[in-house]
């Protein structure tokens, strides 16, 4: 099981909440949108590797 949360905390004072999307491998698995999100964002997956290493990415698609 993994679980990823993510927070804004307006560290750079410009107040642009970020939107990306997680993969994990080659797989699309969430996408995830601060706006409008006070506390954040959780997402959980039950995810099975078929290998010792499993890569976890995050590509932008907002303007952050």
């Amino acid at each position: 099981m993994m679980r990823v949360t993510a927070l804004y905390g307006n560290y750079d004072a410009l107040n642009i909440t970020p939107k990306y999307d997680l993969y994990v491998g080659p797989n699309y698995w969430v996408t995830i949108d601060l706006e409008n999100r006070i506390s954040g964002q959780s997402e959980e997956i039950i995810y099975i590797p078929r290998s010792n290493s499993l890569d976890l990415c995050l590509v932008k698609t907002g303007p952050t």
